[in-house]
């Protein structure tokens, strides 16, 4: 019988540590907390759920006010 062999070449290496340590320097960190966010149409506000299928929060972008 015939064998087949993949080979498989991995050019990027995983980083260790949090997410959070490699984020671009553009970015900002709103809460530490959430899941699922969507931005507001108009840019000024995101939606996120604490977990899913659980409380939502809106976090206003000017503000940074949570409610």
């Amino acid at each position: 019988m015939p064998r087949l062999y993949l080979t498989l070449t991995v050019t990027a290496q995983r980083k260790s540590g949090s997410p959070l340590n490699h984020r671009p320097k553009s970015t900002q960190v709103l809460t530490h907390f959430g899941e699922r966010a969507d931005v507001s149409p108009d840019n000024a506000r995101v939606a996120f759920m604490v977990k899913t299928l659980g409380d939502t929060f809106v976090i206003d972008l000017k503000t940074l006010a949570i409610r």
